[in-house]
């Protein structure tokens, strides 16, 4: 009797293929997702209504649109200020809207120090509102800044405040960016039970 052999060598290169195939469809639907929250859409949502939203980086039109309809006090530009024309459309659009602009530059791959972590808080405080934070695509750096409003201005849960960084703004913690997550469970860790007690300090760089 002649014994068939199967072809599992065969079989498991179907398999590896169909897995990646299955990869390559999953990066390029996040792509896409990614590109049409924050190309048109702005990546545009309200963390606490009336209070607070957050965006991908605003130019001149849409500030304005925001101060119309939700009016916007005051913007937390966490990509700094720089000498590049995002930038000066920014300011003059702010200027003219009298939107208070105040420059804080983070970045979306390293921790935030202590320090850091002191004057965020209390430009969140101190920041009239509503106020607009962006960073550049309104996923990594806005995330940890709209996380920490929650659980340390408006004390909101620890869970329910970290839903601000999540793949549903385009961040992903797999990557480098994983370090907004530290920074907010390091928060979390200096100030248990949502309490932040104190004299605030003035905005940083504000123009």
């Amino acid at each position: 009797m002649i014994k068939i052999k199967k072809p599992r060598k065969n079989l498991l290169i179907f398999y590896i293929k169909i897995l990646l195939g299955v990869l390559v469809l999953c990066a390029v639907s996040l792509g896409l997702y990614f590109l049409t929250i924050t190309t048109f859409t702005q990546n545009f949502h309200a963390v606490v209504p009336h209070e607070i939203y957050r965006s991908a980086q605003p130019n001149g039109t849409f500030i304005e649109y925001l101060k119309k309809e939700y009016g916007i006090k005051s913007i937390l530009n966490l990509r700094g200020k720089l000498p590049e024309s995002w930038h000066k459309e920014e300011e003059k659009a702010a200027n003219d809207l009298g939107i208070q602009l105040i420059n804080f530059p983070l970045s979306a791959t390293r921790e935030l120090n202590d320090e850091q972590i002191k004057q965020l808080i209390s430009i969140l405080k101190t920041a009239p509102k509503p106020l607009l934070i962006h960073c550049k695509s309104g996923a990594d750096r806005t995330g940890l800044a709209s996380a920490v409003y929650l659980y340390i201005v408006a004390h909101y849960p620890k869970e329910e405040a970290h839903r601000q960084l999540s793949m549903l703004y385009g961040h992903f913690p797999v990557l480098k960016t994983i370090t907004m997550d530290i920074t907010f469970e390091k928060i979390t860790q200096l100030y248990p039970n949502n309490v932040s007690k104190g004299d605030t300090e003035q905005p940083m760089n504000a123009t």
